[in-house]
């Protein structure tokens, strides 16, 4: 495993009250953002995937990254994918957090829908470099805690807990910070890591 060469990784943040969350609305705010730039990155296209049952819901697809509200599980939330990391894991790590958070509040701003930011799902794509193994977990626990445990601040506490499932499935680590301080701290916090 190579942990320092992680580059599909996917953060996903989940919506508070999944009864409120309307997709036909979705797809037309995502294709607000294309027009107007509204998330990270360089935005495409808008997939539909509502007759999937638990599926990817809605994609805005993007060159460097995905958006999506995803539905998989039966859990909706805002689903962020990075496709082309640059840097270490440690800054894409807190790029990804960055983007993810700043595709929520606008989100949020935009629709009645509202997320849980003291919680999120990471998960590494790449199941090849990063098997969905207790021993990968181990090695790439402290790097994520290390560049994302500072982005709450305060004293607040990352707990991460890997998602132990089918080995076949890719890697997936539930993480809880102790308190939620808001999306304008955490994303002040990681502009000033990102600048």
């Amino acid at each position: 495993m190579h942990p320092m060469h992680l580059h599909r990784i996917s953060i996903k943040f989940f919506v508070a009250d999944p009864s409120i969350v309307d997709l036909d609305a979705i797809i037309k705010t995502f294709h607000g953002w294309i027009q107007h730039a509204k998330a990270p990155g360089m935005l495409i296209d808008v997939a539909d995937y509502r007759h999937m049952v638990d599926g990817p819901g809605v994609v805005l697809i993007g060159h460097e990254g995905d958006y999506a509200l995803d539905m998989a599980a039966g859990r909706p939330g805002l689903l962020h994918t990075q496709k082309r990391g640059g840097g270490d894991l440690d800054q894409q790590l807190i790029t990804l957090l960055h983007h993810g958070l700043v595709a929520c509040r606008t989100l949020a701003n935009q629709t009645p829908i509202r997320f849980n930011t003291d919680a999120f799902r990471l998960m590494f794509l790449d199941r090849l470099r990063a098997p969905n193994t207790a021993v990968t977990f181990d090695q790439v626990r402290p790097r994520v805690e290390a560049a994302l445990a500072p982005a709450y601040g305060g004293g607040a506490t990352l707990t991460l807990e890997r998602q132990d499932n089918d080995p076949r499935a890719c890697l997936t680590i539930n993480a809880k910070a102790s308190k939620d301080p808001g999306f304008d701290a955490v994303i002040e916090r990681l502009s000033l890591a990102t600048a």
